[in-house]
């Protein structure tokens, strides 16, 4: 496995804790891939500015892609690695996340039996890897600064102009309004099957106050 990255940062917005695999996973990277650039962002209860600064930093240093990864992820230098040989500067590449229920996070455009129009998950099948769709999450993906830089200038008028919680996709959140407007600015969102990072998700049971 090559273990250069030169045009690649490492961006992530976390909160007070980090989940410890995905702490051992970033050691991992760290230790079996060349990345220069890491940039981290606190986020609060406001990951929809957390990452919009990131990609402001992004955009301020000399890498070509950004990649994005969520704080309850776990993953290996391969995987990322695997990911970024498929990295396209036309495409918003996302790895193949799951939600807490095990259902795809990808989505394509879908009509219900009403004409009403929304998404449908994703069907995964072996013989296409890469699939393209209306939305993914922001948990595991590899973005080229050009469509960073059209969907900014596309979208000036906006204190986010990248990711946004808006009446569009009031649930779907900010990362699928991101990929909305990436379309609209020319480009696609493709998943790559093949990479499937873990999403760790830890329930608490019972009090869930803050111990004194």
């Amino acid at each position: 496995m090559a273990g250069v990255m030169d045009d690649l940062a490492i961006g992530f917005v976390h909160g007070p804790r980090w989940d410890a695999y995905f702490g051992l996973s970033l050691v991992r990277i760290a230790r079996e891939l060349d990345i220069s650039k890491w940039i981290s962002y606190p986020s609060g209860p406001t990951i929809d500015i957390g990452r919009n600064t990131i990609v402001d930093l992004f955009l301020e240093s000399d890498k070509d892609y950004l990649f994005m990864v969520d704080t309850d992820m776990t993953f290996s230098p391969q995987m990322l690695h695997s990911l970024h040989e498929k990295r396209n500067p036309d495409w918003v590449l996302s790895a193949l996340c799951y939600t807490e229920s095990g259902t795809p996070v990808p989505k394509v455009h879908a009509t219900d039996d009403e004409g009403n129009e929304g998404f449908k998950v994703i069907s995964v099948n072996p013989e296409k890897p890469l699939v393209e769709v209306a939305m993914c999450g922001a948990a595991f993906t590899i973005v080229h600064r050009g469509i960073y830089e059209k969907v900014g200038a596309n979208y000036a008028h906006s204190s986010r102009p990248y990711y946004a919680f808006t009446e569009r996709y009031p649930r779907a959140g900010e990362d699928a309004e991101f990929c909305a407007r990436a379309a609209e600015s020319g480009f696609k969102t493709v998943v790559d099957c093949t990479v499937v990072p873990g999403h760790r998700k830890v329930k608490t049971i019972g009090n869930t106050s803050v111990p004194d």
